[in-house]
């Protein structure tokens, strides 16, 4: 009987390891009809991103900013190379940096004060450092050189000006001509000088639009709520003007206005179309780019506006997106699983995954070349800056030290 009753439970266990395999074939099938989104690496992709592991051809500094806490940040400089760390400068900076196009000289903000900004320049060694504005401009969070380098714009505005609010304003790179290009907004970021230098793009909110002279509707505008970066939730719009400051004209809802390397379209970040599109200079056209992609949620939020209290962190949240220099790709960051990690898009809009582990993978910057990828990690336990080939392979770490790291940007002149 003993044997017997053994002979008969058999059948019963074989039928629970039945039922737990197939369990765990439905639920690996569920997560991959979830998360289809496979591998740069993958067939179709490496032979369509440039990897340059035989091209030393483009520059080897990036420039970041290290805060270490209680206003007390660094500008460093890393030769992605050798692995040399150069510290430049420490105080209590705003996190905008930008590399002049020839690769001498670097424009930072400093503030002496938690309600005061100045707008600074100095050699990409640290030498010479000057201050560009004076204590009757008000400095805000956005800058861009001009492509010849003569010129830097950026956010801000004249103390006492008759102009309300602040605009975008534009000066040499010695600071002996400080001027407004346009001014009557309430928020300005996300500077973005046009490739040929003939027009600037910026991110922009005004209560009453009608009120600034000269504004123009563009086609396809949209209604926007962005929230992409996490502590803002202001609502801008696309904007788009002459270099001068003629022809201020609204393109769309949405902020982080990127320009192609042709020049003929912008990308932009929005919550409302998905949250990534890009517009059409000429036309105003614009593509929604993420909002249908497989394994990614969509954002809803009432009424059209996100708030703290309709932020829903369960859902997928988006960084900010560039595209790669020769116009193929698109580099985003996003957070599907609880950590950030690094997406390509190509032009079809077909997407694969750069990075995968359970740190947090942001701050991303094309090289100039579009060989390699440079971005901010704590998978070592500090954030730190690694680099790797456009395909997400031969990733690299190369730096060092304590201290939250981001706004990397890459040198456009060759390290010397």
């Amino acid at each position: 009987m003993v044997v017997g009753e053994g002979i008969m439970l058999r059948p019963g266990r074989i039928g629970w390891s039945w039922l737990f395999a197939l369990g765990v074939v439905a639920l690996l099938g569920w997560f991959w009809l979830r998360d289809p989104v496979g591998s740069c690496v993958d067939a179709g992709w490496a032979s369509g991103v440039s990897l340059g592991e035989d091209d030393d051809s483009g520059p080897a500094l990036i420039a970041y900013r290290r805060y270490y806490g209680d206003r007390d940040a660094g500008i460093l400089v890393v030769n992605t190379s050798s692995g040399d760390v150069q510290e430049l400068i420490r105080g209590d900076f705003g996190s905008e940096l930008a590399w002049s196009p020839d690769g001498a000289h670097i424009a930072f903000t400093f503030k002496p004060s938690p309600w005061d900004k100045q707008l600074m320049v100095m050699d990409r060694d640290g030498a010479n450092q000057k201050k560009l504005t004076g204590d009757d401009v008000l400095v805000g969070g956005a800058m861009a050189w001009s492509p010849d380098g003569s010129e830097l714009a950026f956010s801000g505005g004249f103390v006492g000006s008759e102009t309300a609010g602040i605009g975008v304003l534009v000066t040499d790179r010695n600071g002996t001509d400080v001027r407004e290009l346009v001014g009557g907004f309430d928020a300005v970021d996300d500077l973005a000088w046009s490739p040929d230098g003939r027009h600037i793009a910026f991110g922009g909110w005004m209560r009453n639009l009608e009120d600034t002279k000269g504004v123009s509707s563009g086609g396809g505008s949209l209604v926007n709520v962005n929230l992409v970066a996490v502590t803002s939730f202001i609502p801008l719009d696309v904007f788009v003007m002459e270099a001068d400051g003629t022809n201020l004209r609204e393109l769309t809802g949405g902020r982080n206005p990127e320009w192609s390397p042709d020049g003929g379209r912008i990308l932009f970040s929005s919550i409302a179309i998905g949250p990534f599109g890009v517009v059409e200079l000429e036309t105003g056209s614009i593509r929604r780019l993420t909002q249908d992609l497989p394994g990614f949620a969509e954002r809803v939020c009432p009424s059209g506006h996100c708030t703290l209290d309709t932020f829903d962190p369960t859902e997928v949240r988006f960084g900010a997106a560039s595209w790669s220099p020769d116009g193929e790709h698109i580099l985003f960051s996003a957070d599907r699983d609880g950590d950030s990690d690094l997406f390509l898009m190509n032009a079809a809009g077909a997407t694969c995954q750069l990075t995968d582990n359970y740190s947090q993978d942001w701050y991303a910057a094309w090289s100039p070349d579009g060989s390699r990828i440079a971005f901010s990690s704590d998978r070592d336990g500090e954030f730190q800056i690694y680099v790797m080939n456009a395909d997400g392979t031969a990733v690299t770490k190369v730096s060092d030290g304590d201290g939250f790291v981001s706004n990397l940007v890459w040198s456009r002149g060759k390290a010397g």
